[in-house]
C-alpha cells in the first residue's frame, strides 16, 4: 500500500514481497528510509499528533509502531493473524486495528502503544484509511462481503461491535466505503455489480445507485 504523510513530505509504501516499509521523499522520489516489516505488510496510518506510523502485517501476528520522524521501529504489538486496516477513534487516543484472520479488532491505547483488547466482531474490516472518511461522529463506518454480496457495517468503537447493517447492497466484491460530508450519507463501490451505491446512514437504506464503468 502506498500512503503520503500528513504534512504531503514523504510517500510511505509497505512492500508486500519484500516484506519492508519504504519511505520516500515526495519531492523527487528519493529514497529515505527501508526498513523490515512482517511478512506481507499491509498498509500503515499515523497516529493523530504524527509521532507515530502504525503498519499492519496480513501474514504474521504483529503489527508494528514506526517513529514517523526517525522512520525507526520502535513497538510491536502482537494483534493476532492477519492484521489489515487502521482506525482512529475521533479523539485519536485509540486504535482499532482489523485482525482478518479471526475477524476480530485489537483495540490499542495510542499514548502507551499498548493492546488494551481484541474483541471479536463477527465480520471482516475492509477498508479504513487516513484519506477516506468514515466517522459519522458515533460510529466507523465499513464494508463486508460475505457471500459476495456486499453490506455496508457500522461499528460503536465504545463497544468495539457491530451495531448496524446495510445489507442488500449487491455483489461482491466491495472496493471503498466513504462517509460524506454531511456525515448522514455514504458512498460504497460495489464492484461485481458495476455501481456506487449512496446510502442513508440514519434511516438504513439505499438512496440511489450510480452505475459505473466495470468493477469501481
Amino acid at each position: 500500500m502506498l500512503r503520503v504523510s500528513p504534512d504531503g513530505k514523504e510517500v510511505w509504501v509497505q512492500t508486500a514481497e519484500a516484506n519492508t516499509n519504504v519511505v520516500l521523499d515526495a519531492s523527487n522520489l528519493a529514497v529515505l528510509s527501508t526498513e523490515p516489516t512482517g511478512k506481507q505488510p499491509v498498509t500503515n496510518a499515523w497516529t493523530r499528533d504524527r509521532r507515530y506510523a502504525v503498519v499492519t502485517n496480513g501474514q504474521d501476528t504483529f503489527a508494528q509502531i514506526f517513529d514517523a520522524r526517525t522512520f525507526k521501529e520502535v513497538k510491536r504489538l502482537t494483534i493476532g493473524q492477519g492484521g489489515s486496516n487502521i482506525g482512529f477513534s475521533g479523539d485519536g487516543k485509540t486504535a482499532f486495528i482489523a485482525v482478518r484472520g479471526a475477524n476480530d479488532v485489537a483495540v490499542i491505547d495510542v499514548a502507551n502503544r499498548q493492546v488494551r483488547e481484541t474483541r471479536p466482531l463477527g465480520a471482516s474490516v475492509r477498508w479504513l484509511s487516513n484519506e477516506q472518511t468514515y466517522w459519522d461522529g458515533a460510529r466507523i463506518w465499513t464494508y463486508d462481503f460475505p457471500n459476495d454480496q456486499v453490506q455496508a457495517i457500522a461499528i460503536d468503537p465504545r463497544q468495539v461491535a457491530v451495531t448496524k447493517t446495510i445489507a442488500g447492497l449487491g455483489k461482491g466484491p466491495g472496493h471503498s466505503l466513504v462517509v460524506l460530508p454531511d456525515k448522514k450519507k455514504a458512498a460504497v463501490n460495489v464492484a461485481g455489480d458495476n455501481l456506487i451505491a449512496f446510502l442513508d446512514l440514519e434511516h438504513g437504506s439505499v438512496d440511489s445507485t450510480l452505475q459505473t464503468g466495470a468493477f469501481p
